[in-house]
């Protein structure tokens, strides 16, 4: 399905193909305690999130000290609350390892954490990266093998490892073309390096080759296939490709995974407006807006648009006039007020 001609018309204004950031989770922390507040981490903005729990499911209850080494980026440290919650925050995008020597009842924990990087480039708050203990007594006959959260294996090579990292930084540093040729050094070396495939998804997006950026994000999703971010990512390049139904399949499975997404919720909604599905693109803005955040804001313009095609255009003038009052400083500023002006003129309900 098509958009329609009067959708059509507003929506060079009201935003829908207007500042299509790739987005992340909403940082949010499970009450542990924190590092050092004046330990500047590993230089960025992202949080790891863990909870430990006994071996029939209990919430751990000990205090015991966490470690986080990470390639490259020297060791830090924590403890467990009361609750079994841990937090490592100020984390820029790499692999870490988190090391637990829970006591002499119970097996060591050694799990792998990828921070993935995203492709958002107007918020500052990173991405939260959960990770769930479950401890296995001392007893246990067979030792378990470490497990890597959001990745396929951990054993990446350094070479590679180094590679991504100078990715990374050429990407922060506005080098998109420069960090795609440093991914496929790390590519070549480890193929199924999925940090990797999906930061040369981000940096295509941002070279406005979404066909790229599938072809890349598709394959970081093969090697880890419950990979959220990854998944948020390939639904948004599908719908700047205007492929819209398997954008909405994409953004569908990752508002399953993560409810709490504005993310998620907001392209989803486009992808649902651009099938002209507007009852349900509505209702997944709405949340959108609830959850708040830069995507929160956005989320209002795209509600607008769906209002307007549902013949809702005093309700669409007012997202458009809140939209308005927590981004006064955006471009079309003017043509917005033009629009309302519009709507609450010819309008009713």
């Amino acid at each position: 399905m098509f958009i329609s001609a009067s959708l059509r018309r507003i929506l060079p204004v009201v935003g829908v193909v207007f500042l299509m950031a790739v987005a992340a989770h909403s940082q949010s922390s499970n009450g542990g305690i924190d590092t050092d507040p004046g330990d500047p981490g590993t230089g960025g903005v992202n949080s790891i999130d863990g909870k430990m729990y006994y071996p029939g499911g209990r919430i751990f209850d000990r205090r015991v000290e966490v470690r986080l080494k990470g390639v490259g980026s020297g060791d830090h440290s924590t403890f467990t609350d009361s609750n079994g919650a841990f937090t490592f925050r100020r984390l820029s995008a790499g692999t870490y390892y988190i090391v637990i020597d829970p006591g002499k009842e119970f097996q060591s924990v050694n799990e792998t954490v990828d921070v993935i990087s995203s492709s958002k480039m107007r918020s500052q708050t990173g991405q939260s990266f959960k990770i769930q203990i479950n401890l296995q007594a001392a007893t246990t006959s067979a030792v378990s093998a470490p497990r890597t959260v959001s990745a396929k294996g951990s054993a990446i090579p350094e070479e590679a490892a180094t590679f991504y990292k100078e990715a990374v930084r050429l990407g922060q540093a506005g080098e998109k073309t420069k960090a795609i040729e440093a991914l496929k050094k790390a590519l070549s070396i480890y193929p199924d390096f999925m940090l990797a495939l999906n930061e040369m998804g981000v940096q295509y997006l941002r070279l406005h080759q979404p066909d790229k950026a599938v072809e890349a994000l598709r394959a970081a999703l093969k090697v880890a296939p419950d990979a959220f971010t990854p998944r948020l990512n390939y639904g948004i390049a599908l719908v700047r490709m205007k492929s819209y139904e398997p954008a909405s399949d994409a953004l569908k499975k990752a508002v399953d995974e993560d409810g709490s997404s504005a993310a998620a919720r907001l392209y989803l909604g486009e992808a649902l407006i651009g099938l002209g599905d507007y009852a349900n693109a509505k209702l997944h803005l709405l949340k959108a807006t609830a959850l708040g955040g830069d995507d929160g804001v956005e989320a209002h313009r795209y509600l607008a648009a769906a209002m307007i095609e549902t013949g809702e255009k005093l309700d669409a003038a007012r997202e458009l006039e809140t939209y308005l009052q927590l981004n006064p400083k955006v471009k079309d500023a003017d043509r917005i007020n033009q629009v309302i002006h519009q709507l609450r003129g010819r309008g009713q309900n």
